[in-house]
């Protein structure tokens, strides 16, 4: 007979081999904050592989490649960060000139919808492969004060844009497919709403989290992972 079930075995997400793969958004999960409780489902080896600046298409290339050379076991499950560099490019001014749109807002809509067709290319080959998929939507980046690091704020269709994606990735939960609401971060309005731009204590330049705020990503994804084996 066997000793006594331990909580880490009864708590135990190690059957769901999750990996995640990303942007600069997914690097964060490496931060010790947001991996202090891993040891206890069992996922304190849990990889990160961040590929800071590149496009979804990139992002699931990585996670495709991967799965090919068994680096992820078919049952197992794909944590995607992924969705604000297509979203910011489309919005940059410097797209305005280059693009062949008639609009801007042609050009946002049909960029859009190029992106929200590879997640959805992206979904059916993972639900084909037998994986499970977790989405982070895009936290909110609206800065308090203009970014730092890119010297304005996002404009109005900007987060127009963002938000739409995001109603989108959320539509597309399923059994084998959880959304995390990265709006968890955001502040509060007077009516209780959520804003779009992240609560200061949680972020060092208003669109990535600090250690504080991936500890609540972290929680997010953990309680995604849950619903899972649920």
């Amino acid at each position: 007979m066997g000793g006594p079930v331990t909580a880490s075995q009864t708590n135990s997400l190690l059957h769901l081999h999750p990996v995640i793969f990303g942007d600069s958004l997914a690097q964060g999960m490496l931060y010790s904050e947001a991996r202090a409780r891993l040891p206890e489902y069992g996922l304190q080896g849990m990889q990160v592989h961040a590929s800071i600046g590149k496009p979804f298409a990139f992002v699931a290339a990585r996670i495709r490649e991967a799965y090919a050379n068994g680096r992820i076991p078919r049952g197992g499950t794909v944590v995607v960060f992924a969705g604000m560099n297509d979203l910011t490019a489309l919005t940059s001014p410097v797209w305005d000139a280059l693009s062949s749109a008639r609009s801007r807002a042609e050009r946002i809509a049909k960029g859009t919808s190029v992106l929200e067709g590879q997640v959805d290319s992206f979904l059916k080959w993972a639900k084909d492969n037998g994986l499970n998929v977790v989405f982070a939507t895009i936290p909110p980046c609206r800065e308090h004060k203009p970014l730092r690091h890119l010297g304005r704020e996002y404009s109005a269709d900007s987060m127009a844009a963002m938000s739409d994606f995001n109603r989108f990735l959320i539509s597309r939960r399923s059994g084998t497919v959880r959304v995390m609401d990265l709006s968890e971060l955001a502040v509060r309005n007077p009516d209780g709403s959520r804003g779009n731009a992240m609560r200061r204590e949680l972020t060092s330049d208003g669109m990535h989290p600090n250690p504080e705020g991936y500890r609540i990503v972290m929680d997010q994804l953990i309680r995604a992972l849950n619903e899972i084996r649920n």
